[in-house]
């Protein structure tokens, strides 16, 4: 799955896999966070470089990998910690299972909406100090 990348909806298409079932839901909301991990668009270096925000798309953590939301959420070690206490709390965090755990009750959904803001909230913390404008 990684090749996808998060060019037009393909990333989304991994981790919702059946529109119909996430529309209908019944709980749960998309906010800020979650939607810049659905949608690949947000804090992540290799968006900012395509959109002519950053000179470079690389994760400053992990040399030579593309920083992108899959790496941010599912591989980079600087969230490494906080990754695995989602894993205590939901099972195994990979892309393919991102919707079955969201769906599978509101504490799973809960854990997850966490896990993103805090990563988020973390990582722009990190990036507003930088300063890399092409």
């Amino acid at each position: 799955m990684r090749g996808l990348g998060e060019t037009r909806g393909r990333w989304t298409a991994v981790l919702l896999p059946d529109v119909r079932s996430w529309v209908g839901r019944g709980f749960g909301e998309v906010d800020y966070y979650l939607t810049q991990l659905l949608s690949g668009h947000g804090y992540f270096r290799e968006f900012l470089r395509k959109i002519g925000k950053r000179s470079v798309g690389n994760c400053p953590h992990c040399s030579g990998i593309r920083d992108d939301a899959h790496h941010t959420f599912f591989e980079c070690e600087r969230w490494g910690r906080i990754r695995r206490d989602l894993e205590e709390r939901v099972g195994q965090w990979v892309p393919e299972r991102f919707q079955s755990i969201m769906l599978s009750g509101r504490a799973q959904w809960n854990a997850v909406a966490m896990f993103t803001r805090a990563v988020l909230t973390l990582k722009r913390r990190d990036m507003d100090g930088e300063e890399d404008n092409p």
